[in-house]
């Protein structure tokens, strides 16, 4: 499977990392975040938390999930990471997401949970195991009735 985005979600994506890069959320020349990574994460309702995430700039997409690292950031800052991870970045992983194979065993189905999941990179590059910082699990809700359709639709068109 190659998921793609189209040229309209990519652009977004695009300005998205251009305005993070441009308000000092930096990333690194590997990727690798050094305070903590800010994700965006598409999955299905029994899928854990992705780890390890993703260089910062960087999506993947696997059996039940799609997660993006946006930033290098505090990872236990909640309100900059519901700043930094837009609506217009949820917007651009929905088509891979929605490219997922419904399968018996990753129970992807007609719905998707959004979350704004931080991980401490301290923890994924010492000793210990990589592991989302606790009590970082920001649901997020798509309050304009319309939006919220749209994706809908685009779930339940597969």
């Amino acid at each position: 499977m190659n998921p793609t985005v189209s040229a309209s979600s990519g652009a977004r994506l695009t300005l998205a990392l251009l305005w993070l890069s441009l308000i000092g959320i930096g990333t690194h020349a590997n990727g690798a975040a050094t305070n903590g990574y800010i994700t965006a994460v598409l999955r299905s309702g029994c899928a854990n938390a992705p780890t390890p995430p993703p260089p910062v700039g960087s999506t993947t997409v696997g059996s039940n999930y799609v997660i993006m690292t946006v930033a290098d950031a505090d990872p236990l800052d909640f309100g900059n990471a519901r700043a930094v991870v837009t609506d217009a970045i949820f917007e651009s992983l929905m088509p891979l997401y929605c490219n997922l194979p419904k399968t018996a065993n990753n129970c992807v189905g007609n719905s998707v949970q959004w979350n704004i999941i931080t991980y401490d990179a301290t923890v994924i590059h010492g000793s210990r195991a990589a592991r989302p910082v606790d009590a970082n699990l920001i649901p997020v809700r798509v309050s304009n009735p319309a939006r919220r359709k749209s994706w809908f639709n685009l779930l339940t068109a597969r």
